[in-house]
């Protein structure tokens, strides 16, 4: 993308770079730092404008992919989320992504497949810590799938945005 960038005399201004970090336990201040240096290398570019979280810090029942939206507590306490000291703090992961912010590696960030819960958690953390909320929240809407209307709800709140996918609804409907 940079050198694409370059080669077309295109203003780094005029261009919004969005990418991601794998998820799950893989969210720790040390990986989110590394994973930024790495995509920014990938990509050729000196700072990304969204950087988000592919999926939750933490255990999050999920609605897509056809999961049930309850909550597990033995899915909770699986060694997979509770391993090398359990999931990141919020205050961790939005200390660390202040920590990039200040670094100039990112402009803002977000998250991915996350839930109300981790949206309001997020920015609420952020606020008390003085710290960037998160600015957006991707996930699959669509007028068949509107499981993700409580989100849509808290976003129009808290002032974040949505980046949608799968609005055809993984084409059942014709758009």
């Amino acid at each position: 993308i940079g050198k694409w960038i370059k080669s077309r005399n295109v203003p780094r201004r005029n261009v919004v770079i969005a990418t991601k970090i794998t998820g799950g336990r893989n969210v720790t201040p040390k990986n989110l730092k590394k994973d930024c240096d790495g995509s920014l290398k990938r990509l050729g570019m000196d700072y990304i404008d969204v950087y988000q979280l592919h999926w939750p810090q933490r255990y999050s029942p999920q609605s897509n992919w056809g999961q049930s939206m309850q909550y597990h507590l033995d899915i909770d306490s699986d060694p997979y989320w509770r391993a090398y000291g359990g999931p990141t703090s919020f205050e961790d992961l939005c200390y660390a992504m202040q920590g990039l912010i200040q670094e100039g590696k990112i402009r803002s960030w977000g998250l991915c497949n996350d839930n109300a819960y981790g949206l309001t958690a997020c920015t609420r953390t952020a606020k008390a810590l003085g710290t960037t909320p998160p600015c957006s929240i991707q996930g699959d809407f669509s007028m068949v799938d509107r499981k993700a209307s409580i989100v849509v709800t808290w976003m129009t709140i808290s002032l974040s945005h949505i980046l949608i996918y799968s609005c055809s609804s993984r084409s059942h409907i014709a758009i």
